[in-house]
């Protein structure tokens, strides 16, 4: 992932993003113990509100998983932004 991709995600994020695209099936990261291992595996990218986890797998699709923090607010705004993530992700995936 590069830095214009990094700063797509930043505006989906501030919420300045157009939202045209209709969603497709994403394969999601959801266990624990999937996030712990790309923590201490993984390579990352950080930008000013993002950090970008990723790692190598043995299937030729890319998985993703999306946390946001607490800092953030509450369940309400974490969970729009992680709609936008995904959207974005949806709207890349074929770039990444």
């Amino acid at each position: 992932m590069n830095c214009g991709e990094i700063i797509i995600l930043e505006q989906y994020i501030a919420g300045t993003g157009t939202g045209k695209y209709k969603m497709g099936r994403i394969i999601k990261i959801k266990e624990n113990r999937e996030f712990q291992k790309i923590y201490r595996k993984g390579r990352y990218a950080v930008s000013k509100s993002l950090v970008i986890y990723m790692q190598p797998n043995s299937i030729q699709m890319n998985r993703i998983g999306i946390t946001a923090s607490k800092k953030y607010g509450k369940s309400v705004k974490r969970n729009r932004i992680r709609r936008l993530i995904r959207e974005s992700y949806f709207v890349l995936q074929d770039d990444i």
